[in-house]
């Protein structure tokens, strides 16, 4: 080498050195993030962020709610919410609010609030790089919030009638949700509040609780996102810290909920079900101590629970059926520990058996072989995984959290770090005090949903009884053994053998610098689409479509094959039979489903980068080599009809109205009978479905396969040249019309399911849609348009509907169609005149071109859904945006040219084209009366 050489190359290491030092520099200052109070008490947090994409979010959270609320003041947290988009001092009018639109932003999507029992939320997403100027003006209009509202009289009355619609057509907790808040105030403090008390709201009177709860010091802002965190910062400090404290904070002690839950017992007859269902809830005080203690009573409490599951699962099986154990925060000072489940023979009885085992766990502690089995899964599994970098959503909801008292922020690095010595910390007398806990908890409770009226159930006084019973209980130990080193080499040893095959060259591939995807073509007629995403996070996403699916059946058939997939996967693959397989995937961090509708095949996986050769093996036997098992299948038919001799099984009866609405949608269909009577069962055969199942998957016609994530293209090009490249090229599965709008009548009406004052209306119009980029973006446009001309006549104006819905969906059947639909629920009364109130707004629509200013606010707000996903940098909002592409325009590449499509799109072309899909003589109109 000569000497010339060897200092030049010096010289570029040196460069490149530098370079990369600056940058780490430069990112880690940018990233790390800012928080700390005003002198005002004022919390900020603010933290640079551009993953997966461009775009910054901002929050500002008051720790008020319902809670905070007296007798007189029931919803007027959630009114104050409503009436702060309405403006302040300086974005009077919803001026912030057409500022918003201005930038193409949909409320909803991107600007929305939420009140809670303890704090509200409101919530601003630029999807985009934005200037400091616009910083600025978020959080001038988040300073009028929180001081400054302009509560105008005569927007407080027109809000109430959205808020009264919105309570109309809210549906209430459940009867378990208010059964878990015990006897505290939470059960009087319903965030939308009572008609009496906002029918009552006045100026006045909101602006006393306005004051009293929205001040500095009980509030805070947050920023995450591709900004300039020191210009951030400076700009909350000239806005917020003029605002001043003006009263005192007085909570009061019953808002805590932990103190007003003790143990209890409560039976809801549920008909519908067809076997009674157990909730087993026990209530513990969540007090937050230090992020390591957090952490080991968090893993703890997992293990616990896999240990439990497993015993439960081994021992109750002719007891009890799907018993799913979890411990989660739940409200206020509480977390829940839970247990559900359904009752196979008796309430009683299978309640004792539960909490046997849970006495048993308290009384012996499990063997230390078991433990160390858990926690070693548990170390493999936080060792194999990645430091992932975090999404602005994930930093953002984290700060939020801990700003609520709810969990601690720890960092990705340390939180990986902390884990592991929390696993190893735990002993078995960790698990064996989570059972004490349990056992000895003077707060549980029990709900129970009853199939069978006739069924005697269970009162309060004999669960205290069975719970005392238990608790005497000196039962035996039982060992549970798990598999030693030597069982688990021999698991992974079960290996899937693939027949003699070679790779086979794709015929065609192309790249598509914009949008860097590369499509691959095979002879077979298989398409593969690849985007590469090169974030560190070792996942792959991949799915499958293809056009064809049960509507090649006979409705008369349709029964026999419904359940194809869920049946054919009793069983194994190639050369692994069931058991084989189970064993096989012990370890392996991938997986497939697949799916049959009616005019659809669908497949979706995932894998991990290192194990993608092994995930396409996978995959293609399971699309070819599948195998029936006729034993499980034979077992799980026999349970389904001693099931319908046992029980008096009502299947769920769905809406009428929807059920109509469904299928005038061409989504439901009436003629095609599910499996219900012992009769269907005895007619199924194993064989039949793998015939269709066969048809549906070892197939590569017409398949596109959409890859994304964190692969190298070059390297997966071969394996899938040798798998999906050797798919079988067999026959064309076809479509058959399932549909016929013409046999409807314009008007129907269907029967109500109760004598509920609240009536819901959807108007559907059908039109031909032909499939390319051009006539996407005029239905997007369209919608947009349709949505704000029907939103703001029947909401803002006449305060008659809370949230008026209006779709474009395009068909996937054998014809292209689409259908505009719109739906809306509002007081009986009222439906002739909303109904003619729409009629007429559409006539207009018809007639009159929509504004050019307005025009643009749509645009921006397509050109603002198509950014963000070229700038985003996740493989699942990747791998939807190219199915949605395939479906809609069927030439990824048209995507390219997508800005100069919009751009060229003019008001005229929208007027012509509404013109074109909107024929009133060709209208369903269906009410729920």
């Amino acid at each position: 080498m000569s000497i010339f050489k060897i200092k030049k190359t010096s010289v570029f290491l040196i460069v490149r050195m530098l370079i990369c030092f600056v940058y780490s520099l430069t990112f880690s200052q940018n990233t790390k993030p800012i928080k700390n109070k005003l002198s005002n008490d004022f919390s900020y947090y603010i933290q640079k962020n551009n993953y997966p994409s461009q775009k910054a979010l901002f929050c500002l959270v008051v720790k008020t709610g319902s809670i905070n609320e007296n007798k007189n003041q029931l919803g007027y947290a959630h009114f104050l919410e409503h009436m702060a988009f309405k403006g302040g001092k300086r974005f009077k009018n919803k001026q912030f609010t057409k500022f918003l639109e201005e930038q193409g932003m949909e409320i909803g999507t991107h600007f929305n609030a939420i009140t809670n029992y303890n704090y509200t939320v409101y919530r601003i997403s630029f999807p985009k790089k934005i200037t400091s100027e616009i910083v600025r003006k978020v959080m001038v209009f988040f300073a009028d919030i929180l001081n400054g509202l302009h509560l105008d009289c005569q927007q407080i009355e027109t809000e109430k009638k959205i808020v009264l619609e919105e309570k109309r057509t809210t549906p209430s907790p459940s009867k378990y949700y208010n059964f878990k808040l015990g006897n505290s105030l939470y059960l009087n403090r319903l965030a939308i509040g009572t008609d009496n008390s906002i029918n009552n709201i006045t100026q006045q009177k909101l602006n006393i609780f306005y004051k009293q709860w929205y001040q500095p010091k009980n509030s805070a802002v947050f920023i995450v996102g591709d900004i300039d965190s020191k210009k951030t910062k400076n700009i909350i400090k000239n806005i917020f810290t003029p605002i001043e404290n003006n009263t005192s904070l007085n909570k009061e002690t019953e808002n805590q909920l932990y103190n007003f839950i003790n143990t209890n017992c409560m039976v809801n007859k549920v008909t519908e079900k067809t076997l009674s269902k157990i909730y087993l809830d026990w209530a513990f005080k969540q007090v937050l101590t230090s992020p390591k203690q957090e952490l080991v009573k968090t893993i703890t409490k997992k293990l616990f629970n896999r240990i439990l599951q497993r015993r439960l699962d081994s021992l109750l099986a002719n007891d009890i059926k799907y018993p799913s154990i979890k411990s989660n925060y739940f409200l206020s000072d509480v977390s829940y520990s839970s247990i559900s489940f359904e009752v196979k023979s008796s309430i009683k009885r299978s309640i004792e058996k539960i909490l046997d085992e849970i006495q048993r766990l308290r009384l012996h502690l499990i063997s230390e072989k078991e433990l160390q089995f858990y926690v070693k899964q548990e170390l493999y599994k936080l060792n194999k995984k990645r430091n992932q970098k975090k999404s602005s959503e994930q930093i953002l909801n984290a700060n939020i959290n801990q700003y609520l008292g709810l969990k601690f922020n720890i960092s990705e690095i340390k939180e990986k770090k902390l884990k592991q010595e929390a696993l190893e910390e735990i002993t078995v007398e960790n698990i064996q005090e989570v059972a004490k806990q349990l056992q000895m908890s003077n707060k549980s409770l029990i709900f129970i949903e009853q199939s069978n009226e006739n069924d005697r159930c269970l009162s309060l006084q004999e669960f205290k009884n069975i719970k005392a019973r238990v608790r005497n209980k000196n039962l035996k130990a039982i060992v549970f053994d798990v598999p030693d080193k030597a069982e688990e080499k021999n698991n992974n040893s079960f290996k899937l053998l693939t027949p003699n095959i070679k790779p086979k060259q794709p015929s065609q591939k192309s790249y598509y610098h914009d949008l860097n995807i590369t499509k691959l073509e095979y002879k077979n007629g298989i398409e593969i689409y690849l985007k590469e995403i090169r974030d560190s996070s070792n996942e792959i996403k991949i799915s499958g479509i293809s056009k064809g699916g049960t509507s090649s059946i006979p409705d008369s058939l349709y029964y026999h094959y419904e359940f194809t997939v869920p049946y054919m996967e009793l069983g194994g693959i190639s050369n692994l039979n069931s058991k084989q397989l189970e064993a096989y995937h012990e370890g392996k961090n991938f997986g497939a489903s697949f799916t049959i509708s009616e005019f659809e095949r669908n497949i979706f996986g995932h894998s991990t980068t290192n194990e993608i050769n092994e995930f396409m093996k996978y995959l293609f036997l399971k699309m070819t080599k599948a195998t029936a098992d006729t034993l499980e299948f034979n077992a799980v038919i026999k349970d389904e009809i001693q099931a319908l001799k046992e029980q008096n099984r009502i299947l769920f009866k769905q809406n009428t109205y929807n059920k109509k609405v469904a299928e005038l949608k061409n989504l439901y269909f009436p003629n095609r009978n599910i499996t219900y009577s012992t009769k269907h069962y005895e007619n199924l055969d194993i064989f039949r479905m793998q015939k269709f199942y066969d048809r549906a998957f070892n197939n590569a016609y017409d398949w596109k396969f959409i890859i994304t994530g964190d692969f190298s293209t070059s390297t997966l090009i071969p394996i899938l040249n040798f798998y999906l490249g050797n798919l079988n090229k067999n026959s064309k599965l076809k479509n058959v019309k399932l549909f016929d709008k013409s046999k409807f009548s314009n008007i129907l009406r269907t029967p109500s399911s109760n004598n509920k004052k609240t009536v819901t209306t959807t108007f559907l119009l059908y039109n031909y849609f032909k499939p390319n980029l051009k006539n996407t973006i005029l239905y997007y446009l369209t919608e947009k348009y349709l949505r704000n001309r029907i939103h703001k006549v029947l909401r803002e104006k006449n305060g008659l509907v809370y949230t008026p819905i209006v779709t474009v969906e395009k068909s996937k059947s054998l014809k292209n169609f689409s259908i505009l639909e719109i739906q809306y629920q509002n007081k009986a009364t009222n439906t002739e005149k909303i109904k003619q109130i729409v009629v007429k707004s559409i006539e207009e629509i018809l007639t009159k071109r929509l504004t050019e200013e307005e025009l643009l606010w749509y645009k921006k707000s397509a050109l603002i859904n198509h950014n963000t996903i070229l700038n985003s940098k996740d493989s699942h909002d990747w791998n939807t945006y190219i199915r949605q592409s395939l479906s809609n325009i069927n030439n990824i590449e048209d995507q390219q040219n997508f800005k100069r499509e919009l751009d060229s799109i003019s008001s005229r072309d929208v007027y012509s084209f509404i013109n074109k899909i909107i024929n009133f003589k060709d209208i369903k109109i269906v009410h729920d009366k």
